[in-house]
């Protein structure tokens, strides 16, 4: 049980980090496209 609550807090924490790091590319995007 606590493996799983482990493997669970690891893909909540990479899912945050991939979104973070997509709406930071999708501005960037954005800001290319319209100076």
């Amino acid at each position: 049980m606590l493996y799983v609550q482990c493997m669970f807090s690891v893909l909540q924490r990479t899912y945050l980090v991939i979104h973070l790091l997509h709406s930071n590319l999708l501005m960037q995007l954005n800001q290319s496209y319209n100076p």
